[in-house]
């Protein structure tokens, strides 16, 4: 699982931002900010006391990069 949690994730969130307009102009809207995802599982997220990877939070920015780059989009835009 640890060799292909991350592209599990990715499809996943990929479906999430297919199925939902709205969160991919959210998720372009924090360009250039580093995101972080609050919460007590230390692969996927980040907790306050303990520290963690924030794995779903630098997925949610490599696919905004890919966005930003392959589309132009910024903030405002609707460019695929």
């Amino acid at each position: 699982w640890c060799a292909r949690r991350e592209g599990v994730m990715e499809v996943a969130v990929q479906s999430k931002l297919a199925a939902d307009p709205a969160l991919r102009t959210l998720l372009l809207a924090t360009a250039p900010h580093p995101l972080l995802s609050l919460k007590a599982d230390r692969v996927w997220g980040v907790d306050p006391r303990k520290g963690g990877d924030n794995l779903l939070a630098r997925l949610w920015e490599r696919l905004r990069e890919e966005l930003l780059h392959r589309g132009g989009g910024g903030r405002g835009s609707d460019a695929p």
